[in-house]
Order: C-alpha cells, then structure tokens, then sequence
C-alpha cells in the first residue's frame, strides 16, 4: 500500500512540471505571431535573446498554455508599448543601450503604474498608421518635423491643453491631434474586469495536487474504515443491524443561561450545572464474504443528552 501511495505522489510531482525549453520557445513563437506589425514583430525576435527592458526580460512573453487566452494580448500590447519608444528613438539617431526605457514609458508608468490596456490600444492604433518604410526616409530630427507641422499663430489664436503640452515623437503628436483625453485623465482609469466565467483551467498546477491528494487519502480512509480484520480485503465490512443502546450513565454539564431584555439584547450571562445522560451505542459489522469465517466486530460510540 506505501508503493502505490509513492508512487501516486511521484506522479503528482512529475505531471504538472514546467514546459521544456523547446515548448518555451513554441510558446514564444505564438505570442510573436500574433504581432501585426512586420517590423516589430522582427525587432522582438531579434531582441529575444539579448535585449533587456526596464531590468525584464522579453522572456516575460513566455506564459502558460491556460493563461494564453486572457494574458497573450496584454503582453503583446505591453511589449510594443515599450519597443516602439526604442524605434522612434532610433529614427532620431539616439543609441540606446539595453535597460534603457524611454521618456515617454517613463512617463506613463509615473503618471499610472497599472498599465491600463485602452491606453495602449490607442497608442499602438496611432503608430501603426504611420508608414512602414521608416528606412526610405532620412533620419532627421523630430522636432523640426513638429516645428514644420504646427499652424500659423493666426490660424489659431486659442490653443486646446493638448496641443500646449511638449510633444517627443511623432506617435504622440497623432494622439494629440485626434483629441484623446490627457494622460492624467486616462491614468485614472482603472480598466474593466473581464466578465469571464470560471473554468478549470484556471486552477494553478499545485492546486490539482492538493485537490489530488485530500481525495486519495479520503479514499484510502474509508476503504481502511471497512476492511475486514480476518480475510484483509478492502471494503469488506458491513453492518449486520442498526444502533443499539448498551449503556447509559448519569452525568451533568455546564450551561449557559442568557437574560435579554425587550429590545432581545443580551443583558446578563450566568452559568449553571443541568443534569445529563450518556448514551453508549453500539453496531455489529460482519464481514460480506462469508467464507473468511469473520465473527464480525462492534462499532460503539458514546453521544451526550442534556437534559433541559
């Protein structure tokens, strides 16, 4: 009986381990598909194995086959979030060593260390309006870009809060323009649940051993509860009768009296001694293969009456 028990834990142990390197890998693959943009989705393959954002790794993108459903877009959003600040920064020239974040997700996690989601499905929608041959044009300094882009003083005389704020690239000049609210304003937002319903998929790997095991020992619990002593055969013993009475002894507990008022609130506590009875049952169990010759055994039990 101890083999089997070892052997049930050692496959407990083994079933739910971690996915090799390869089914990593795999995994790694199918959250990079999923990314629209040619371009970036190259400059994460290529920064797989080597590039480092805000002290993580890229591997973060390395999630388990039951979160894919729900975690998979959060990730991909989060990831060009962070990768588009590394190309913008590029087109300008500027060398950025791996850990570096940008102004612009420095930013942002200031203002809201959430994240929200909305947020960078709005930013992404603008950035992946732009063209996509960014190599065809020269590199030249954003800012003259936005100088040439601006209108003449008389064109506008009042200017709106977003176009007053300093703009760094040319994705948030987009957002400004199409009038998306501040990021104070968005910060503040908390993203909306997800109104998924529950499924087994979302119970962790350890929670299945817990869950695995409570029921195996209370299995072998009830099956030891029923074996019959003579033969030795599992879920053998059964009960030839119903209880009976064998004993009854006098015996007194303690009682709590309470004394409420009107209002049924508890004024006064007193404790007191009542008189009490003992009842002892017992039941007989034989065994249901009769050729083991089992005389069976007695089951007994005591259970306490108060007396009122």
């Amino acid at each position: 009986m101890k083999h089997l028990y070892c052997l049930y834990l050692g496959l407990l142990l083994v079933l739910p381990l971690t996915p090799t390197a390869k089914a990593q890998d795999a995994q790694d693959r199918a959250v990079i598909e999923k990314i629209s943009d040619k371009k970036l989705r190259k400059t994460i393959e290529k920064s797989l194995s080597e590039a480092l954002i805000n002290g993580r790794s890229i591997a973060i993108l390395r999630v388990k086959d039951r979160k894919l459903k729900s975690a998979a877009a959060d990730q991909i959003i989060y990831v060009q979030a962070r990768l588009d600040g590394f190309l913008n920064a590029s087109r300008r020239g500027e060398t950025i060593e791996t850990g570096d974040v940008p102004d612009r997700i420095q930013e942002i996690q200031t203002l809201d260390p959430v994240w929200p989601v909305h947020f960078y499905q709005k930013e992404l929608q603008a950035y992946s309006n732009q063209p996509t041959a960014v190599a065809a044009e020269p590199q030249q300094p954003v800012a003259k870009t936005i100088e040439e882009s601006k209108p003449a003083p008389e064109a506008t005389p009042k200017k709106t809060a977003a176009t007053q704020q300093p703009v760094g690239t040319v994705r948030e000049q987009t957002t400004a323009t199409k009038e998306t609210p501040s990021l104070s304003t968005v910060s503040t937002d908390t993203p909306a649940k997800s109104s998924e319903t529950f499924s087994l998929s979302d119970i962790p790997g350890w929670g299945w051993i817990v869950l695995g095991s409570v029921l195996f020992l209370w299995v072998q619990k009830r099956r030891h509860f029923k074996k019959c002593p003579q033969c030795g055969k599992w879920n053998a013993m059964r009960r030839s009768g119903s209880w009976h009475v064998v004993d009854t002894e006098a015996s007194y507990v303690t009682k709590e009296l309470k004394t409420r008022n009107r209002r049924g609130e508890v004024v006064r506590t007193e404790e007191c001694t009542v008189p009490a009875t003992i009842y002892t049952y017992r039941m007989h169990r034989l065994c249901k293969y009769r050729k083991c010759g089992c005389t069976g055994e007695d089951y007994i039990y005591k259970k306490v009456k108060r007396e009122n």
